[in-house]
C-alpha cells in the first residue's frame, strides 16, 4: 500500500545516498503512514525528523526545512497533503532538496493528477501513491494497491523494490512482443539477505483492475474527475464556512478532495461524529489525538460519487448539531 511504499522510498534513499542516514518528512504527515516508516527504518538505522508547518496555511516552513538538511538522503514532500490543503511550494522545496545533494519522494493522489502539477515537474526523484481507488472496491478498508515510480537514472532503478518487468521482441521476422523480470531483488529471488525489498505480489489482480480502469476514464476521463471532485470538495467546504461556529477549510487555501473542518463554538468534533452516525451519515476522521494543535476538528472527503443532494444533506445536519444544538 502507499505506507509500505513511502518506507520503502525512505529506505531506497539512503541506499542510494550512501554515507547519509537522516531523512525528513512533513509534521502534516497521516500518522499511520508515519508508524509504518519508522517500522522500517529502525532496523536500518535511518534517522526521522519532522518539518514544521505554517498553523494557518499547513504549509511546509520551508526556513525549518533549510535548517534541517545536514546529512539528510532525502525529503517526502505530500501533494495534495494529508490535511488536504494544496502544497504550493514545491518548486523551493524542490530547490533546497537538490542544492542538498538530497533526494525529493513525493505522494500524491494520483486522480489529482488530471488538475496538478505532476510531481515530475516539481523535480521529484521518487513518487509513490495508494492505488486502491483505481476501480478497486471498498472492501472493509482494502484491498490497498501501493505505486512506486523514479526517474530514469540506473542509481535509482537499481534500488527500486520489487520486480521491474522489462518488454522485449523476438529476434527473427515476425517478431513478437515478449516479457521479462527484468530485476528482482527480492529475497524470495537470487538476492536473498541483500535484497532490497521482501515486498509480495498478491496485489497484481488490484494492479490489472487500476490498468483497466484508468484505460477507460483516458486523459480526458482523468482531467473531468478531477474537475469534479475539487468542484465537490469545494462546494461542501464553502457552504460549511457559513455556518456560525464553523471554519471549513480550517488548513490552507486551497484544496483538492480532503480538507480540515473545525468548530469553534464549543461542540466537540466527536458530538458533531456522533449525530452524524444516528442520521446515518460517516462523517470526517477525528483530527483531535494526531493534530491536536487543530482544536476541535475533523478530515472530510468528497469525492466524484456525492451527489448534491447528499453533500446538502451533510451540511444541513452539521448546521442541526451546530446551530441548533440537536443531540
Amino acid at each position: 500500500d502507499m505506507a509500505t511504499a513511502v518506507a520503502e522510498a525512505v529506505r531506497m534513499t539512503a541506499r542510494v545516498k550512501k554515507k547519509r542516514s537522516r531523512f525528513l518528512v512533513p509534521a502534516t504527515i497521516n500518522p499511520e503512514h508515519y508508524e509504518v516508516i519508522q517500522t522500517y527504518t529502525e532496523p536500518a538505522e535511518i534517522e526521522l525528523e519532522k518539518v514544521d508547518f505554517n498553523a494557518e496555511t499547513g504549509l511546509m516552513d520551508v526556513s525549518d526545512l533549510e535548517s534541517k538538511m545536514d546529512d539528510v538522503a532525502g525529503v517526502y514532500l505530500e501533494n495534495p497533503s494529508h490535511l488536504g490543503f494544496i502544497e504550493t511550494q514545491v518548486n523551493e522545496i524542490d530547490r533546497i532538496v537538490h542544492e542538498n545533494d538530497a533526494l525529493l519522494v513525493a505522494g500524491v493522489d494520483i486522480l489529482s493528477l488530471g488538475v496538478l502539477k505532476p510531481p515530475g515537474q516539481y523535480g521529484a526523484d521518487i513518487v509513490v501513491a495508494e492505488g486502491q481507488h483505481l476501480g478497486s472496491p471498498v472492501s472493509y478498508g482494502g484491498p490497498l494497491l501501493g505505486v512506486f515510480g523514479c526517474i530514469n537514472e540506473r542509481k535509482l532503478i537499481y534500488q527500486l523494490p520489487g520486480r521491474l518487468v522489462g518488454m522485449t521482441r523476438t529476434e527473427h521476422e515476425p517478431q513478437e512482443t515478449g516479457y521479462v523480470l527484468t530485476l528482482s531483488p527480492r529475497e524470495q529471488h537470487i538476492r536473498r539477505e541483500k535484497a532490497t525489498s521482501n515486498i509480495c505480489s498478491n496485489q497484481a489482480l488490484a494492479a490489472v483492475t487500476a490498468a483497466v480502469y484508468l484505460s477507460l476514464l483516458g486523459p480526458s476521463g482523468i482531467h473531468q474527475l478531477g474537475e469534479t471532485i475539487a468542484f465537490n470538495s469545494n462546494y461542501v467546504a464553502s457552504q460549511l464556512n457559513g455556518i456560525e461556529g464553523v471554519l471549513a477549510p480550517a488548513l490552507g487555501e486551497s484544496i483538492w478532495k480532503e480538507f480540515v473542518v473545525r468548530f469553534d463554538n464549543g461542540v466537540t468534533a466527536q458530538d458533531v461524529h456522533e449525530f452524524l452516525l444516528r442520521q446515518g451519515l460517516h462523517g470526517g476522521r477525528i483530527l483531535n489525538h494526531d493534530f491536536p494543535s487543530l482544536g476541535e476538528s475533523m478530515l472530510f472527503s468528497v469525492t466524484e460519487i456525492h451527489t448534491k443532494k447528499t453533500m446538502d444533506e451533510l451540511v444541513n445536519t452539521i448546521r442541526d448539531v451546530v446551530e441548533g444544538g440537536a443531540k
